[in-house]
């Protein structure tokens, strides 16, 4: 299965005390954010709940100057190779 790098997630804190999981895509056009569920009564009810909403400070790139050339993926595949080896399942914070 391949996977497709989206975006890093911070732990962050609501106001009323909540924690939960936000990040940027990296062209800063959404915002994704991770929240436990606080309703879950039964196992086959999920854990979390994922939202994305388009990030209102976005603005699109200037692309005037672009050149018809491929953008390098090496960034995303050296941070993806870097999560899939760093990254287990009790690593989450919740």
């Amino acid at each position: 299965m391949a996977l497709e790098f989206i975006t890093s997630l911070f732990k962050n804190k609501s106001k009323k005390g909540v924690d939960y999981l936000v990040g940027n895509t990296m062209d800063g056009k959404y915002k994704y954010l991770v929240f436990r569920n606080t309703k879950k009564e039964a196992d086959n009810q999920p854990d979390y709940h994922l939202y994305r909403s388009l990030n209102e400070e976005f603005e699109p790139p200037d692309t005037s100057n672009y050149h018809n050339k491929p953008a390098s993926s090496e960034p995303v595949k050296a941070e993806y190779k870097q999560a899939e080896q760093g990254t287990q399942y009790e690593d989450i914070p919740f």
